[in-house]
């Protein structure tokens, strides 16, 4: 795990992995960061399905001067017991209360896949950053050398999702994905999200060389006990303190407990 500049010498790694993941997707770039929360309706009636949000919020911050104050909201939000995401790229103009696909940033300097259960595939480049959403279920992302049209990494990823099996809904613009540093309420026990941030990058001609033009049919990508690997990203340390070996793979903390319940129909 990669401890960033700006977190030297903090004691809050939530605040930390946030904030290195932001550093990590959108070095160099600025523009406005989209936030989303939203509370689990079953809190409120037991009798609704999992996964369905209410009282959702979007919220639109600068990037990179608010970027800690957004970071400190959504660990808040999730102290409250509401799912929290951020958006994965970031977008044009302030558009306060919305997250339009048209209002997206022009370049992008990642890559990123909602695993949903599936695996990378050994050919790829490996991940240069994981966040463990929950248990077995992973957002991969590949930060790239130098950015790339909006549009040409979406359609990467949308081939690198339906090659892998993974959830190719959240391969578009305007996507939201969980943020480490808070919980995920989908289930009936929270769960943690954990990150592992490496200081690599790749060349999107590596990636687009590894994946096929004419990818699988969805549903036929790797999952857990398939090849491939959601193993750590090269380039990161060694577990920190506090982190058990098994930790650093599934976002657990040795003798960390959740404590509320479970999820959102927008990330795993």
């Amino acid at each position: 795990m990669i401890l960033h500049d700006k977190c030297q010498g903090r004691t809050e790694e939530e605040l930390c992995d946030a904030r290195g993941l932001f550093e990590h997707l959108f070095e160099g770039q600025s523009g406005y960061l989209n936030t989303f929360t939203g509370k689990q309706l079953r809190f409120v009636d037991p009798d609704t399905h999992a996964n369905e949000l209410t009282a959702v919020r979007n919220r639109t911050w600068k990037y990179p001067e608010q970027a800690s104050e957004a970071v400190e909201s959504l660990l808040a939000e999730s102290g409250r017991k509401r799912d929290a995401y951020f958006g994965v790229h970031l977008f044009e103009e302030r558009q306060p209360g919305r997250r339009l696909a048209s209002n997206a940033a022009r370049f992008v300097r990642s890559l990123w896949v909602d695993g949903d259960g599936a695996l990378v595939p050994d050919h790829y480049p490996p991940p240069t950053a994981i966040v463990h959403s929950s248990s077995n279920r992973h957002h991969f992302y590949w930060r790239l050398s130098e950015p790339v049209p909006v549009d040409q990494a979406v359609a990467l990823n949308r081939r690198m999702a339906t090659d892998m099996g993974a959830d190719t809904s959240k391969a578009s613009k305007a996507s939201v994905l969980r943020l480490p540093g808070t919980f995920n309420y989908k289930r009936e026990t929270p769960e943690p999200v954990a990150a592992e941030i490496t200081d690599q990058s790749i060349e999107y001609a590596d990636m687009d060389a590894a994946v096929p033009q004419r990818s699988r049919r969805p549903g036929r990508g790797r999952r857990n006990g398939g090849r491939g690997s959601s193993s750590r990203p090269k380039g990161t340390s060694t577990c920190r303190a506090g982190w058990t070996r098994t930790g650093c793979l599934t976002g657990r903390r040795s003798g960390t407990t959740a404590g509320a319940n479970g999820g959102s129909r927008n990330a795993r």
